[in-house]
């Protein structure tokens, strides 16, 4: 075996509104499998989901997204990388890559602070997408409290988290269920786990991020993949 390399490709996982970071354990096992030693990858849990704290001021906002996530990579680069044995370096950026929610928040923060950013890849990201109405939830208060009403019951949560899911036979439908299952344990097991999803879900901008994928486009030689499932429905975005 080759020597580990003194810095590493370092990738940086965003999940969807209603996950939390073991919806990337599959693709985090591919790419280690592929090139072991070469990338460092850290899956992330968002505000009040999974491991991670709730906001501080009940807010989930852009206002408080953005700085996180830019405290939250310098410290990777400045701090938790050089301690751990990989040489981060001055010059380190990160690729990140976002699914949903995680998607619109990536390419928002990369619109931001391009110079920590290498490479930027969003699946099925919200902000292109018009399969529920964001627009509608966040504007209307009436569509939104009776909104709330019905993703708070856990049956209605479980269907939700199913629906996301296309082929429900076979091995699509054992990891369907791992999936449910994990989730169903967290909800579970975090008090903060609803509100959280809420709050994102009612007051972030997952409305339109068309300005900031024209703006990240402009930057030189900067890779963006824009990706879609078959049954996904886009909002057609021309670059």
């Amino acid at each position: 075996a080759g020597a580990i390399p003194a810095i590493r490709e370092v990738i940086v996982c965003f999940h969807g509104i209603k996950a939390y970071h073991t919806s990337f354990n599959l693709f985090a096992d591919y790419v280690l499998r592929r090139a072991p030693n070469r990338y460092v990858i850290f899956q992330i849990d968002e505000m009040g989901r999974g491991f991670s704290e709730p906001s501080r001021n009940g807010k989930y906002t852009q206002t408080e997204y953005i700085p996180l996530v830019h405290s939250l990579l310098s410290y990777f680069k400045n701090t938790y990388l050089p301690a751990s044995g990989v040489i981060a370096g001055a010059d380190l950026k990160f690729h990140l890559v976002g699914h949903s929610f995680g998607g619109c928040l990536s390419c928002i923060f990369t619109s931001v602070s391009p110079t920590l950013v290498k490479s930027l890849t969003i699946m099925a990201p919200a902000g292109l997408m018009n399969f529920i109405p964001f627009g509608l939830v966040q504007s209307s208060p009436t569509i939104r409290y009776l909104t709330k009403l019905k993703l708070q019951k856990r049956e209605n949560q479980i269907q939700s988290w199913r629906d996301d899911f296309y082929s429900h036979t076979g091995e699509a439908l054992e990891l369907e269920n791992e999936q449910v299952n994990d989730l169903t344990r967290m909800y579970d097991n975090n008090p903060h786990a609803f509100p959280s999803f809420w709050g994102t879900f009612s007051t972030f901008p997952l409305v339109d991020i068309s300005k900031q994928l024209k703006i990240i486009k402009e930057i030189e030689n900067f890779p963006i993949y824009l990706l879609w499932g078959d049954k996904d429905d886009a909002v057609p975005f021309s670059s």
